[in-house]
């Protein structure tokens, strides 16, 4: 199955390239149209949009092109009031205002009926795409491609035509008392419907009205001119900017559609728009109902936005901010955004589409043919691994010398039946898939192209369960159909040779067995030696576990590929522990000298030190050398040895209790450091030893001469013996026939001696 995912990964992301390429802004923007329109009539441009001239990317086969639309928030104050109002004047204003609430009322229901808001509302992104997918198909399709920017624009225009509403109730309860009333209230009336020119300025500056992508709604004044003309029937006013409100979008379209054939397609997308500190200060000024980072500057608030979606049908990005400055100082002021492109080469998958697209038509079921689909093609890369596999194979035995006939043995003879197995679990999986995929899942009313069918599969479960199913079912079905074909081919036409195996087969479980007895009896010689031994025993352990019985019993692919793995592994743990053993022989005297010399040197030496012995021969070197060296000045401590420091008194005391020595003196700084005598005090004899050394110095002084380092002098049963070492001299006095032997071993534990 390991090899399974493998090839399945290959099939996924083996068939092109991901690629990010960045398009930096390099110009200013250049308007290519404008259309500017005054509802009220008074000078200024209720609301603007302005079109800017497409940015195309041939290399990545995309344009983009912004849009900026902007509403004009105006406000106002009467100059003069009309000298002869009267209370049918402030009837008739209020008549207008109803006129047009009348009006407001027919161009909302024209385009809510679209959108699919007629007589409800929405307030988030989920709501409202669903609302208006059950209006139309245009809308459905636009809410698959621009959810986002389609949602924030009903919601919008749900506030937009609320506040309208709101202000023509508030106006109509204030126009009857305008007559007697103060300048003041008089101008608060002259706001609100100030405000409502904005708002249904602000309504047909939204994209549902202006941006093909999203445009549902067609343009209307919704009456303005009944508001005009409450107003003036109060008096004379005049007018004049407040703010204005930005709507910054770009539209990014493939240059041409490829109606379903694949190639290089785009996978994402972003874009980095700035605007001038100048217009904003404060990159919070800033909003979107999309996932926008915007960031403040030193001279630019910068805009940021990523789309990781794939769309056929292109991409939208729309933000908003209020601002004081006016739109010819902001036009005047933009440069190209910065974008960056994602594409994917699916060349490779156009006979996967192919037969997606085929089987859909067919079918008629969207699950059920991607899945088949995608199916086939992870089985086709798997037939074409075994072809390769083969050919390599018998190319290979060829070469050596061997026949086909032993190829077609080597590339299948590891295969267990099991396609009864497989194809019972495909019949289950294909089943659940179907039921699934037909009786579950919601199928799309249209069918998303290949690139795009992720996104799409995201967001319905039981769909991608159903699809799922049906892909493992297909790829089960090449499996069962696979390992049949192999053991036809292996028992039909090979079969024969297959069987002529098994007497090589016993014979290679019988010396099998021998070489285990071989290893057995190898560990249990050099266990004694105390050589490691722990690898090859835990070799031996494993396979003294296992049943051999039973596999020479029973001969398949896979018992054979049990005793050559065994095999392998006994020979090879044999020629390891040989060619260490041997090692180990070969460069004893050499570690022996190299651990003598490092714990003269520094008292002691651990297994990290023998920097020149194999790491795993570093605690059997230590253990022999402990064994054969060893002795009182020597421990073995984990994984080191240390040299024991020992008092002159007790290495005398022990020679002399042993009856080695029958008297031991050792001196340090002319004075007696331990002395110890088996019989007696010995204090005339260490008083005369004393005067013998004094007197030693004096005559080799007198005579000109150095000092003597030893001096025997030999009696009838004994035997004294003066030494002289680095920091101590020593007199011991022995039996004669013991002199050798003392003298050999004193000379060892002089070091002791001078170390403690």
């Amino acid at each position: 199955m390991r090899r399974a995912y493998i090839l399945l990964l290959i099939f996924f992301l083996g068939f092109g390239c991901i690629d990010d390429k960045v398009y930096p802004s390099d110009r200013s923007e250049q308007v290519l149209s404008s259309e500017l329109n005054d509802y009220d009539g008074d000078g200024i441009n209720d609301y603007s949009i302005y079109t800017f001239n497409p940015i195309t990317k041939s290399d990545a086969g995309i344009k983009i092109q912004r849009q900026v639309m902007v509403t004009t928030y105006t406000g106002g104050s009467y100059t003069s009031i009309n000298p002869n109002l009267t209370d049918v004047d402030l009837l008739l204003a209020d008549q207008s205002l109803d006129e047009f609430s009348k009006s407001r009322f027919q161009s909302d229901s024209a385009c809510s009926k679209n959108i699919g808001l007629l007589n409800v509302v929405c307030s988030d992104v989920t709501t409202c795409t669903r609302l208006c997918s059950t209006a139309s198909v245009s809308c459905k399709e636009m809410s698959r491609s621009y959810e986002d920017v389609l949602a924030g624009s009903m919601i919008s225009y749900v506030q937009d035509n609320n506040e309208i509403r709101s202000l023509v109730l508030d106006s109509r309860r204030m126009v009857l008392s305008l007559r007697n009333t103060t300048d003041e209230e008089r101008n608060i009336f002259l706001g609100k419907t100030r405000d409502m020119v904005a708002k249904v300025a602000d309504i047909n500056s939204n994209p549902l009205y202006v941006q093909p992508k999203v445009q549902l709604c067609d343009h209307s004044d919704f009456g303005i001119g009944y508001v005009v003309d409450a107003t003036q029937r109060i008096g004379t006013y005049e007018t004049f900017v407040e703010s204005y409100q930005y709507r910054i979008l770009f539209a990014i379209d493939p240059l041409e559609k490829n109606d379903g054939e694949l190639g290089v397609e785009v996978a994402g997308v972003g874009v980095s728009d700035s605007i001038p500190t100048t217009v904003i200060s404060d990159a919070k000024q800033i909003s979107s109902i999309q996932d926008i980072l915007a960031e403040n500057g030193v001279s630019y608030v910068k805009v940021k936005w990523i789309s990781p979606k794939t769309s056929d049908d292109g991409y939208l990005l729309e933000y908003e901010f209020i601002s004081t400055t006016p739109p010819e100082t902001l036009l005047a002021s933009l440069r190209t955004p910065d974008v960056t492109i994602k594409t994917v080469d699916m060349s490779g998958l156009i006979p996967t589409n192919i037969v997606f697209t085929t089987l859909d038509g067919i079918i008629k079921n969207y699950y059920m043919a991607l899945g088949i689909a995608l199916g086939l093609g992870i089985a086709f890369v798997l037939f074409l691994y075994n072809v390769v596999t083969l050919l390599i194979t018998i190319i290979s035995e060829r070469t050596a010398g061997a026949t086909i006939t032993t190829g077609f043995r080597k590339a299948f003879g590891r295969t267990e039946v099991r396609w009864k197995t497989d194809g019972a679990v495909a019949v289950l999986f294909l089943v659940a898939g179907f039921y699934v995929s037909a009786f579950v899942a919601v199928q799309p009313t249209v069918s998303p192209g290949l690139l795009e069918s992720v996104d799409f599969l995201i967001k319905s479960n039981f769909g991608i369960v159903g699809l799922a199913l049906t892909l493992i079912g297909v790829v089960m079905i090449y499996f069962a159909c696979e390992n049949m074909a192999k053991i036809t081919i292996l028992e039909k036409a090979y079969g024969m040779a297959i069987r002529e195996e098994k007497g090589s087969y016993l014979e290679k479980a019988g010396k099998l067995k021998e070489k285990m007895k071989e290893l057995e009896l190898l560990v249990e010689k050099y266990t004694q030696e105390e050589f490691d031994v722990g690898k090859e025993y835990d070799v031996l352990t494993a396979m003294k576990g296992q049943d051999m019985d039973k596999l020479t019993n029973n001969i398949t692919p896979r018992s054979k590929a049990i005793i050559d793995d065994r095999m392998n592994a006994i020979e090879g743990a044999i020629t390891n522990l040989k060619e260490r053993k041997k090692l180990a022989d070969e460069n004893w005297l050499k570690w022996k000298e190299n651990i003598s010399k490092i714990l003269e040197e520094q008292n002691e030496v651990f297994a990290s030190s023998l920097v020149t012995v194999p790491s795993s021969l570093r605690a059997w070197a230590l253990n022999r050398y402990f064994r054969e060296l060893g002795g009182d000045g020597i421990t073995l401590e984990h994984d080191g040895l240390k040299k024991r420091k020992l008092s002159a008194n007790k290495i005398v005391h022990e020679m002399v209790l042993k009856g080695i020595l029958k008297a031991g003196i050792v001196i340090r700084n002319d004075s007696i450091e331990t002395s110890e005598f088996a019989e007696g005090s010995g204090t005339v004899t260490k008083a005369l030893i004393l005067k013998l050394r004094a007197y030693m110095r004096s005559l080799a002084k007198k005579l000109g001469q150095h000092e003597p380092q030893s001096f025997i002098s030999i009696g009838a049963k004994d035997v004294v013996v003066y030494m002289k070492g680095r920091t101590t001299e020593s007199v011991i006095i022995v039996k004669r026939d013991k002199f050798n032997q003392a003298v050999e071993m004193w000379k060892s534990k002089i070091k002791l001696i001078e170390a403690a």
